[in-house]
């Protein structure tokens, strides 16, 4: 096999998840690079691009930190990069528990990319990665990696235009690297062996984010708009549906000045894919908008479940972890409040109930006017 770095950008977790990830890793022989996002915190994607630039083999693949992989994973990986240089390989992927065991029904083969996707809380994403639940026969194209393991030569990297470069806080790693290697020419492929991961990892600390975390995750989303070459109309198009989301529309000059910070890696990309083999819009054509009704409720059982997780996550002590804050008993309660926040649906502002406040302080509110259901996002509603 090949040398191979395992590339893991960490922050806040737990040190027996990562510890167990990285002796897994060196029992494949792979190398380690281990790089913790701080003390600024710049976010997963920009971390991710420098350990791949200060990487020594030719051969890196981006890993989670609380993954296991089953005996000949990167065998099979570096034999699919060798066949196919030009290539983002990903294999399959099982979650687990926290305890390290398979969860039932949940294995996954890559993504779909959806061109609109409107999240929970009245989020609208553009271009937006979504799981493939359902793959028969053996190792094909797909239309996008997703999960947490996936490697790539540095050589196509650098071809791509180096995407990660542009990305601060969370979010568009998989978009990006999955579009800008069909735009240069090559390919996304999905391979059969699996890699285990931990399905919503608990952390060292509780995760809060600040403005400036939420405001970088928004303008990941836009500066992957400026980034990809595309015809001005589908860029109209999809940035007035990002407008959509009310953080966006209210913070949208904060965005635009987010994303000029990052311009010239922006630059470096959009020139990198400005003569593309596959024009953007021939690879929405192509690759876009596969997801079945099938789909679509498996993402909603899926959220249930992580609110549920959420609330019983505990250690052995019994103490809760991950986001311990109390909520006064009142919150709980359906009360009737006056937020000044707007509907989703009908766009009333007033009268809301709140129906359920979870422990990261996140509100399900109900409108008295529809009747319809949104979330109130803590750092973004408030």
């Amino acid at each position: 096999m090949p040398a191979i770095t395992a590339i893991i950008a960490t922050w806040n977790e737990l040190p027996q998840n990562l510890e167990r990830t990285v002796d897994g890793l060196r029992g494949h022989g792979v190398r380690v690079s281990v790089v913790e996002d701080g003390p600024v915190r710049l976010g997963c994607g920009y971390r991710r691009n420098q350990g791949i630039l200060a990487a020594s083999t030719e051969l890196v693949f981006l890993c989670d930190a609380h993954m296991d992989f089953e005996q000949g994973f990167f065998n099979a990986m570096a034999g699919e990069l060798a066949a196919h240089p030009d290539a983002v390989v990903v294999g399959r992927m099982q979650s687990m528990d926290h305890g390290w065991r398979d969860i039932a029904g949940h294995l996954y083969a890559g993504a779909e990319i959806q061109t609109k996707y409107e999240a929970p809380g009245g989020q609208y994403v553009p271009i937006a990665a979504r799981w493939r639940r359902k793959h028969e026969g053996g190792a094909a194209q797909i239309g996008a990696v997703m999960g947490a393991c996936y490697g790539f030569t540095r050589s196509h990297y650098e071809r791509m235009g180096r995407p990660l470069s542009i990305l601060r806080g969370w979010g568009c790693d998989e978009e990006l690297l999955s579009i800008a290697s069909y735009m240069v020419g090559g390919c996304v492929r999905l391979m059969m062996p699996v890699a285990r991961h931990m399905y919503a990892a608990p952390r060292h600390r509780p995760i809060e984010l600040t403005p400036a975390d939420i405001l970088h995750i928004w303008g990941n989303r836009l500066a992957m708009l400026r980034a990809i070459p595309m015809k001005p109309e589908t860029r109209d198009r999809l940035a007035e549906w990002l407008r959509r989301t009310d953080y966006a529309e209210r913070n949208w000059v904060e965005l635009i000045g987010d994303v000029a910070t990052r311009n010239n890696d922006i630059r470096r990309m959009y020139h990198a894919l400005a003569m593309p083999a596959m024009p953007f819009e021939e690879y929405l054509e192509k690759w876009c908008n596969g997801r079945t009704a099938e789909d679509r409720e498996k993402d909603k059982q899926d959220g249930e479940r992580m609110m549920k997780a959420d609330k019983a996550r505990t250690t052995k002590n019994g103490k809760k972890i991950g986001r311990p804050r109390k909520v006064p008993e009142v919150a709980k309660a359906e009360a009737v409040v006056d937020m000044g926040l707007p509907c989703r649906h009908c766009g009333e502002r007033y009268g809301h109930k709140v129906v359920r406040t979870y422990d990261n302080e996140n509100r399900l509110i109900k409108c008295e006017k529809c009747g319809g259901h949104f979330i109130a996002v803590r750092g973004m509603d408030v």
